[in-house]
């Protein structure tokens, strides 16, 4: 579940001893996504074919889901589809130095979608993650 209004990168760090506790809703894994993007859970990581859901949590709880794109696909969208604010890169995951793995998606529109690639972006989002996992 992700902060209605949030936008940006958002790394979800598994096998976390202090981190979030692991949360179920009808046996699917709940997250609740940080106002800074970096999620630190006891999780396990989860291999395989799965189906993502995401949603952003209004203020008084309700929850709306959010569509999963695909930046190639959307150079050809309309603008009002273009503006829309949904997930990329559903499904991106790695190993951060010593076997920490982790799931990785962009909250955005297309339109703004450039903002969280730019050097200055990801370096400043790095470093939170290495401070958050103690390298």
């Amino acid at each position: 579940m992700i902060a209605r209004g949030f936008t940006g990168r958002v790394n979800i760090i598994f096998n976390q001893k202090d981190g979030s506790p692991v949360k179920y809703d009808n046996k699917a894994r709940v997250y609740d996504i940080p106002s800074n993007g970096l999620l630190l859970t006891q999780f396990t990581k989860n291999d395989g074919y799965i189906n993502r859901k995401y949603f952003l949590k209004e203020d008084n709880g309700q929850l709306m889901p959010l569509k999963k794109f695909d930046a190639d696909e959307m150079e050809k969208a309309t603008p009002a589809l273009k503006n829309e604010t949904g997930i990329y890169l559903d499904g991106i995951s790695g190993v951060y130095g010593n076997n920490i793995p982790y799931q990785e998606f962009i909250v955005s529109s297309y339109s703004g979608l450039h903002n969280y690639y730019t050097k200055g972006y990801m370096d400043s989002f790095d470093v939170k993650v290495r401070e958050a996992i103690g390298h």
